[in-house]
């Protein structure tokens, strides 16, 4: 799953208010060479959440994103190069996304995040919701 899909991601789940960003756990993470396209990369900065984004290479092990970044830095090749990479060319190849609200875990397997709820994770959410307790974070898997 490349950082692009992931900064475009949210928890599913039905009543959750706060599912962005997913947090990353990492099991492994590839690096997938992809032709640089400066005009693909300039289109879409002003649709990302840059704070997601560099967190998000950051648990994946890079960290050459500045924490800030405005449109004018579009015109450095050096940053362009650098936001490709972190965008498009780093995939977590298995791992998890984890809803920042409920601790659920939707795993990656072979670079394909599943955001589906199995009937039981429905289940426990829907009993927890009707007696009024909080889901206890990280207690789905």
């Amino acid at each position: 799953m490349r950082l692009l899909t992931h900064n475009m991601l949210s928890s599913n789940i039905k009543g959750v208010t706060n599912g962005f960003p997913l947090r990353i756990e990492v099991e492994k993470v590839v690096e997938k060479q992809v032709d640089f396209n400066a005009d693909f990369l300039k289109n879409m900065f002003l649709k990302l959440e840059w704070m997601a984004l560099v967190g998000a290479s950051q648990t994946m092990g890079y960290d050459e994103l500045p924490q800030e970044a405005e449109p004018s830095m579009l015109d450095s090749d050096h940053f362009l190069k650098r936001l490709h990479h972190a965008l498009l060319e780093l995939h977590l190849e298995e791992g998890a996304l984890i809803c920042p609200e409920t601790g659920l875990r939707f795993l990656v397997n072979k670079g394909i995040p599943n955001m589906l709820l199995h009937e039981d994770e429905r289940l426990k959410k829907r009993s927890c919701d009707l007696v009024g307790y909080p889901i206890a974070k990280g207690s789905f898997t």
